[in-house]
Parts: structure tokens; C-alpha cells; sequence
């Protein structure tokens, strides 16, 4: 029997787009989240995960079959490079070639310094504080999302900061109602970065 078609892996989107594809750091942990286009044979029984940190890789599998067409490494240090593959095994247990690369690196999540969790402040302006020592130039984004849901209400412009670790701030208006809030930081055209955790803001 002819193998699946090897899945295509999404690579990392623009750090600025409302809605986040690709392989990416994740705001619940120092982790890594990949997804892949499914594939569409009948009669497909799964993928495997393969990754390795060399930069000509030669792939070990990292998962057993899995049926989702996503998957969270949660076993990645800061600082190392990971790239990854996947294959589609079909019912009979033939196994597609592998299909393209991707890569991403973990840096620090910045540590949010205010609004602190679930306080309570007036609508407005809301001057969000955090800090992160930076090893490299980088940029920050400050997202806004609505409590309880993924939609994103608002978030800052890409900012640069160029080899200035230590506390940084920016602003936005926003109007009542219930918040999350998170930082990212990126290094620009590179799969680098990292996403804080979030915290809880109510506006009256």
C-alpha cells in the first residue's frame, strides 16, 4: 500500500497577529506547542512527533501514535533550539516520509509586575509593568484578553528594546469589564521567545 502524505507542520506566526499559529511558547509553562495541517486519507491512523536539537537533525520519535493534529513538549530546557518533524501512519501501519521542519528556542517568561492579580482599578489608562533581563535585542507585546475566553480585546504596538534588561512598562486604554493579561518577547526573525503567565484585571 502507498504511505500517508507526510503532514505539513505550521510554522511560527507574526508575534502581532490577533489570532496565534504555529509552533510557539505557551503562557502555562516552559513549554513548547506545535500543530500540523491533518491529513485527509481514510483510512489514517495517527502521527508521530520526531524532534532533535542538531542543527542538521536526525530526528528521534518523540511521541508514540497520536490522533490530535497538535502537541505540547513539556520537557525542554530555556535556551536550546528544538526542531521538529511529524508522520502520518496509516491503519495498516505504513509510515509517511517526514515532512518539513520547524524550529523554535525558549527564553525566560518576563515576570508581571502590576496590575497585580485580580485587582480592581477604574477604567482608563492602565500602565502595565513587568521586567525581564534580556540577553539579547528583543520586543515586547502586552495582550489583552477578555476573562474566561481566548479573544483578544487589545494589544500594544511591537516594541524594541535593545540590550536593556531590567523593568519595563506600556500603556493602554481600556474600557470596564474583565480582564487577562499577558507579556510576550520575541527577537525578531528568529523562532525565539517566550509568553508570561497570565493575570486577572477588572475595570469599573
Amino acid at each position: 500500500m502507498t504511505p500517508p502524505n507526510p503532514p505539513i507542520l505550521i510554522p511560527h506566526g507574526d508575534d502581532a497577529d490577533t489570532v496565534e499559529t504555529g509552533i510557539d511558547a505557551v503562557p502555562e509553562g516552559n513549554w513548547i506547542y506545535l500543530e500540523w495541517r491533518g491529513n485527509t486519507e481514510g483510512d489514517l491512523a495517527g502521527y508521530i512527533v520526531y524532534r532533535d536539537t542538531l542543527p542538521t537533525p536526525a530526528f528521534f520519535p518523540l511521541t508514540q501514535l497520536i490522533q490530535d493534529t497538535f502537541y505540547l513538549d513539556q520537557n525542554v530546557t530555556l535556551g536550546i533550539t528544538y526542531f521538529y518533524t511529524v508522520t502520518a501512519v496509516d491503519s495498516a501501519g505504513n509510515e509517511s516520509t517526514r515532512g518539513n521542519t520547524v524550529q523554535y528556542a525558549l527564553k525566560p517568561k518576563p515576570t508581571l509586575l502590576d496590575p497585580l492579580e485580580n485587582e480592581l482599578r477604574p477604567q482608563g489608562e492602565i500602565i502595565f509593568r513587568w521586567e525581564l533581563d534580556l540577553e539579547n535585542d528583543g520586543y515586547f507585546i502586552v495582550k489583552v484578553f477578555s476573562s474566561g475566553k481566548d479573544s483578544l480585546i487589545q494589544m500594544s504596538g511591537v516594541e524594541d528594546f535593545f540590550s536593556n534588561p531590567g523593568e519595563f512598562s506600556d500603556t493602554l486604554t481600556l474600557p470596564s469589564g474583565s480582564y487577562r493579561w499577558r507579556v510576550d518577547y520575541g527577537i525578531r526573525l528568529q523562532n525565539i521567545g517566550s509568553e508570561s503567565s497570565y493575570r486577572r484585571l477588572t475595570l469599573q
